[in-house]
């Protein structure tokens, strides 16, 4: 047989074993578990297994038993492992011989598997002894009672290997290494219910389909742990023939296939599908039971065809009744779905080729698609990865397509298959092509293989457009029967056998490691730390040799300090010692020095963190520096990969620098700090930061410890200090540093300085900042006016601080700043003010209807200065711009965000509420120091309705009667706060009422919304170009009329108002087209009864630019404009589209643009406020083009000044939506709304509609 055809069978095994079987061939073991597929194979099925694993060399004991298991039985009981290797040394990592490779051939044959793949693996030993062979040398020994168990094959494991082969019992090696952590595995699951799934409608079975669905199953385990289902057995009933169905397959709830190979039926019209999937616990699954078709169905045509569940395996109680059925399907040969033919794609790589671990973003493999018959979208891809690489050699694999887009890929339990799933779908049109590559990195995986295949058509899905069927796709060049790894379709599997990536010999890259930075060292220090860097083995373990350090110091010849650093040690990541006890040799006055490490270093897989260290003696001066380099590529000595023993050049080849390390003495700055701002403190407070100090050890080369603290103190406020404590940190809960007898209490001197003996050490680490903070009570007996300031200014108040260093207690002296203290001001009491906060809803005016609960009134930002205040007090009152009443208001309440306060009192006859709050808890708002909070008022509004307070079209608002005069009488305790330190109840500083944007309220408001899901592609001809929603919140309401723009782009025409194909209003809830106006009521559209030439006058008219044209459209079927109604009731939401009819001009891109118009300003007949105020107003007043002289009167309309106001203008500001809340009929039970009725209104506040409108775009094709 030939080395391809070879390769080629290995392929197909490795794919078959996975999706099928678990078979394993080792020698001359074989370990087959097939007795549960037995029932299930026919005799031709098991002939082909024998035949094709026969090509393979299998011994005849091997073969027997896997023909026992196909058929039921028991297999022989494999024999103990033999053959002893005569060991003549001890082996241990990287030693080589030809008694390694012995020693690896023993060890995969007696369980204790070396690698799984590659080199190590079963046929494949070496005769390198690397980390794997000690890895599983290591679980034999703890297998076996050896000890210890370190991987180490010397004269104790010779010896029981010895015991062994010569006769002795084996040990079965365990189930995991003994070194790897018990793991806690998942709750198994006690029950699974199995039903019916969302139902699938009947429909055509056509030939060449894939994945066609026939009946969804859920699946769902009980809450106390997963349920794995082992198996499923589907049987195809009703009249059809078993060939109708080319084979059976399972899709899971993202469609993807569970079972890559279909299941073909067995004379008993069943198939079972042996590939495991889990539902969590208490979790639902939903499967879908399918089929691929065949080529042709033409001897079957008009048979029906179900697929139905009839068991479920699993070790899981099963509640639910079998078979479950779903859809039967009739057989038809006619109907011809989309055809997709592959071939690879331009990025292939064209070659195999060799890849060096570490590569990043290679493309493995391309695949282009060619599309004919109908559009398609290309659904998912699945590529067999056949190499022997793993899955963990793999990274960051992904599916990206030509428009650049990258999509993650799931990696099947077996580690073979890559999926990727495309969203909604790649859209390919018919007759056009499209390609996607899978690209990643090379992580790992010396001596190893990948390669990306297509094994079958159906692993890339694609789904017909026009028919919707999954098509089954197929070669686009002629498909070769020989050959393997080469870039072609084959007449078997793999369908696609992509080119082959060989990974050559492992990486090793250096870096500097971020674990160090530059630091400052004391002198006299032990093993301080020089430097670290990282080493990144890929591939494999790697081993070099020696190790030459250049060490570069600031000393030179000259000098009685010369030194070099002595023991100089290199630690790993666990703090393992690599080499110690080196002394750096002095061989350069430039202060450039070598190091040789002459251990040999292994590299596990990974990133490795290797740190320097050294002692540094007495005699290093400050400011001498100390930095380690090498150049990897030349420093580090016979570099090997442990697994294949190649030579390894590291990276980079330039030079590698640790940080630079400096010779400091102990040193501390000591200066107020900078972050402590002048700020006002309320007397009798109690501990209060009053100073800040930054302790500063940047440049100190040791850590350091202090014991006595002096500050000096500049005040004009007496002995009104006490309890001075200084607390390491600058919030009241840090740690005190003077407790009990060392607080301090200030005299009544203006300067003094103050010493604190702190009750234990405080630490300052070298190279960092502390910050320290000066804490006290402030004495009920200062007064407004009073300042504290503390520095570390004159009197020499640093040399009396007592600092030492941690190391040997030197004695250092701190430095002080210059720099003075920021103060502190005293008062007697706080203060609070409040002003409106600008935000949605409040900062602008709303429409609501009458009834709304917590409708949002004001948002008030109140402020406090110098304490905490807690409001006692606030005065509310009317909005005095507004033209509300207090019945108009059922509730009022108070929000501190999203907390109820309050429920205030129900306003008084004038208008009037005072509230009144807790002092802390519950029912309080408080306002902490020199920071803002916002309060909500809400209100409960009162309905517009017979019996009730509410009128529509008021303004509705509550302000904060804030320009109360401060004083006695009724006014000493309004817009008062308690001070949360003082004690001192203060009245607000703002002197003038605030008020917020107010609400209006009506009996119902339409709130108008855009329905985004029109299309928006534009075809000629009549066609929606808006659709938009209209619901009547509150109450019912009644439309009057919609203005339109129109604005097009390469568009030859669009339809007229006088035309039947015009533009018209549809109703799509009412289902019929609302017209313009008929009769009398189309003199809306044209002056003088239909006068053409110079006096015609065309509604629908193109504005001042002339490139939009204003279409206004009436609300009803009616012949008269005015009465033109359209009702919608309470709570009802009614859908409208304008329609129109556009041509093309041939040009290509054409586009027209719709806009339903909002207003800017109110009706200039509407007034909200004032003693002649008109809230709402008649037809005739609130639409400024009104034509007709009177509401219902029919004839001419009129001309001049009381017709067709500014007709040629653009759309007016205030009249292009006008709609009633039919508030009339609210106040009394005979009235009637009708155009004469004053509760009208236009759109200048609609929820949903902007002045700018709402817009929608549709555009030809190009």
């Amino acid at each position: 047989m030939g080395n391809k055809f070879r390769k080629r069978g290995k392929k197909v095994l490795s794919v078959f074993l996975s999706a099928t079987t678990a078979l394993w061939l080792s020698g001359g073991i074989a370990l087959v578990p097939l007795a549960a597929y037995a029932g299930s194979l026919t005799q031709a099925q098991i002939d082909a297994i024998i035949n094709f694993i026969t090509t393979f060399g299998v011994d005849q004991a091997t073969i027997a038993n896997v023909r026992t298991s196909l058929t039921g039985g028991t297999p022989a009981p494999s024999p103990a492992p033999t053959g002893a290797c005569g060991f003549t040394r001890d082996l241990t990592l990287n030693v080589q011989g030809d008694d390694v490779m012995c020693l690896q051939e023993y060890l995969n044959s007696a369980g204790f598997t070396v690698a799984d793949s590659g080199s190590g693996s079963p046929g494949n030993e070496t005769t390198f002894f690397g980390t794997r062979t000690q890895s599983a040398v290591s679980r034999w020994q703890t297998a076996n009672g050896v000890s210890p168990t370190a991987g180490y094959f010397g004269k104790i494991s010779q010896a029981k290997y010895n015991s062994l082969v010569g006769g002795g019992t084996p040990t079965t090696p365990p189930t995991t290494p003994p070194t790897t952590p018990p793991t806690t595995p998942p709750s198994v699951g006690t029950g699974l219910t199995v039903s019916p799934g969302t139902e699938i409608k009947s429909t055509l079975a056509v030939k060449n389909a894939i994945n066609l669905p026939f009946t969804r199953v859920r699946f769902t385990a009980l809450s106390d742990g997963d349920v794995t289902v082992d198996s499923i057995v589907v049987e195809r009933y009703d009249n059809a023939k078993d060939a109708v169905i080319s084979g059976v397959v399972l899709l899971d709830e993202n469609g993807l296939r569970v079972n890559q190979t279909s299941k073909s039926l067995n004379s008993d019209h069943r198939a079972t599908i042996t590939n495991k999937f889990t539902i969590k616990a208490g979790q639902t699954r939903e499967m879908t039971i399918a089929a691929d078709m065949p080529t042709t169905l033409a001897d079957y045509i008009g048979q029906t065809v179900g697929l139905r569940l009839v068991t479920v395996n699993t070790s899981a109680n099963i509640n639910g009744s079998l078979p479950i059925g779903g859809a039967i399907h009739t057989v038809n040969n006619s109907l011809v779905v989309g055809t997709v033919k592959l071939d690879d794609g331009s990025l292939d790589p064209a070659t195999n080729r060799s890849k060096e671990v570490g590569t990043t973003g290679y493309v493995f493999t391309s695949l282009k698609a060619i599309v004919s018959v109908e559009d398609v979208r290309w659904k998912s891809v699945s590529f067999n990865q056949s190499g022997s690489a793993a899955t963990s050699d793999l990274k960051n694999i992904v599916i990206v397509d030509q428009d650049g887009n990258s999509y993650p890929t799931i990696v099947s339990d077996d580690g073979k298959y890559y999926t990727a799933k495309f969203g909604n779908g790649i859209l390919i049109k018919k007759g056009k092509t499209y390609e996607v590559s899978i690209k990643g990195d090379v992580e790992g995986g010396s001596g190893r293989e990948v390669d990306f295949d297509i094994y079958r058509y159906e692993d890339a899905v694609f789904s017909g457009e026009t028919f919707g069927y999954d098509i089954k796709a197929s070669s686009n060049t002629t498909e070769a029967t020989t050959g393997s790894d080469d870039g072609n379709f084959h007449t078997t599997s793999p369908r696609y056998d992509g080119y082959r990536v060989d990974i050559t010999k492992g990486s090793l890259s250096v870096s500097k490691a971020s674990t160090v930075g530059a630091d400052n060292l004391a002198a006299g220090t032990n093993q301080a730390v020089l430097g670290a860097f990282e080493f990144e083995a890929k591939g494999e373990p790697i081993t070099f040799t020696s190790w030459v350090l250049t060490v570069v110091t600031t000393e030179g010849a000259a000098g009685t300090n010369e030194k070099a650093p002595t023991n100089l040690t290199v630690y790993n990541a666990s703090g393992g010692v690599v080499e110690s006890g080196i002394d750096v040799p002095h061989t350069s006055t430039a202060g450039t020095m070598s190091v040789t490490l002459t251990d040999s270093v292994t590299v596990p897989v990974g990133k490795n963190i290797y740190t320097v260290k050294a002692d540094i003696d007495e005699n290093w001066r400050t400011n001498d520096t100390i930095i380690v380099r090498f150049i990897p590529s030349t420093a580090l000595s016979s570099i090997t990969g442990d697994e294949t023993g190649n030579t390894i050049t590291p990276s980079p080849a330039s030079v590698v620098t640790g940080p630079t390390m400096t010779i400091k003495a102990g040193a501390l700055s000591i200066s107020p700090d900078t972050s402590f701002a002048t700020t006002t403190l309320i007397a009798n407070s109690q501990n209060v930061e009053v100073g800040r100090f930054t302790l500063d050890a940047t440049a100190s080369g040791d850590d350091l410890k202090i014991t006595v603290a002096k500050v000096r103190k500049n005040s004009n406020a007496g002995a009104t200090l006490t309890r001075l404590v200084l607390r390491d940190g600058t919030t009241s809960t840090s740690p005190a540093l003077n407790t009990g007898s060392n607080e301090v209490t200030v005299t009544a001197n203006n300067e003094e300085d103050i010493t604190f003996n702190l009750d234990t050490t405080l630490a300052v680490p070298k190279n960092s900042v502390k910050r320290v903070g000066l804490f006290a009570d402030v004495s009920s007996t200062a007064t407004t006016g009073s300042y504290y300031k503390f520095d570390v200014t004159g009197g020499n108040t640093t040399d009396a601080w007592t600092i030492k260093t941690a190391k040997d207690s030197t004695a250092v002296t701190g430095s002080n700043s210059a720099t003075n203290g920021k103060g502190i001001d005293v008062k007697t009491s706080g203060g609070y003010k409040v002003a409106a906060e600008s935000v949605v809803p409040v900062n602008q005016e709303q429409w609501l209807y009458g009834g709304y609960k917590d409708a949002i009134l004001n948002v008030l930002k109140f402020t406090a200065t110098s304490e905490d205040m807690a409001l006692t007090d606030l005065r509310l009152q009317l909005d005095t711009t507004g033209s509300s009443t207090s019945g108009q208001y059922e509730m009022i309440k108070i929000y501190d965000g999203s907390t109820l306060v309050t429920d205030a009192p129900v306003l008084n006859s004038d208008g009037i509420v005072d509230v009144t709050f807790n002092p802390s808890g519950t029912g309080s708002f408080v306002i902490l120091k020199d920071s803002s909070k916002l309060m909500t008022i809400k209100a409960n509004l009162a309905p517009v309705a017979i019996g009730q307070a509410g009128k529509g079209g008021e303004l509705l608002g509550i302000d904060v009667d804030s320009d109360l005069t401060p004083g006695t009488g009724n006014n000493a305790n309004k817009n008062t706060a308690r001070g949360g330190q003082s004690g001192t109840k203060v009245h607000i500083s703002t002197t003038a009422d605030v008020a917020g944007k107010g609400v209006v309220t009506f009996r119902g408001v339409p709130r108008v919304t855009l329905d985004t899901a029109l299309t928006k592609s534009a075809t000629p001809g009549d066609q929606a170009l808006l659709r938009f929603k209209v619901k009547a919140e509150g109450a019912a309401i009644t439309l009057n009329r919609f203005t339109f723009t129109v604005a097009t782009s390469n568009i030859s025409g669009v339809g007229t108002s006088n035309s039947s194909t015009g533009f018209r209003l549809y109703s799509v809830t009412n289902q019929n087209f609302v017209s313009n106006a008929t009769g009398a009521a189309a003199a809306y559209y044209l002056r003088n009864g239909g006068v053409s030439g110079a006096n015609a006058l065309d509604r629908n008219y193109a504005d001042s630019t002339g490139t939009t044209l204003v279409v206004r459209t009436l609300v009803n079927n009616t012949t008269n404009y005015t009465n033109g109604l359209y009702p919608i009731t309470s709570g009802a939401e009614h859908t409208f589209e304008l329609w129109g009819n556009i041509t093309d001009d041939a040009t290509g891109g054409g586009s027209i643009t719709v806009t339903l118009q909002g207003d800017d300003a109110r009706p200039s007949a509407v007034s909200l406020t004032g003693a002649s105020r008109k809230t709402m107003a008649k037809v005739s007043r609130v639409d400024t083009e009104q034509t007709q002289t009177a509401c219902g009167s029919s004839g001419s309309p009129q001309s001049g000044a009381g017709g067709f106001v500014g007709a040629m203008s653009l759309t007016n500001a205030s009249t292009s939506f006008i709609w009633s809340d039919l508030s009339s009929e609210a106040t009394s039970s005979t009235n009637s709304n009708s155009c004469n009725t004053g509760d009208w209104m236009n759109g200048f506040k609609v929820p949903g509609l902007e002045p700018t409108g709402l817009s929608h775009t549709k555009a030809f094709s190009s």
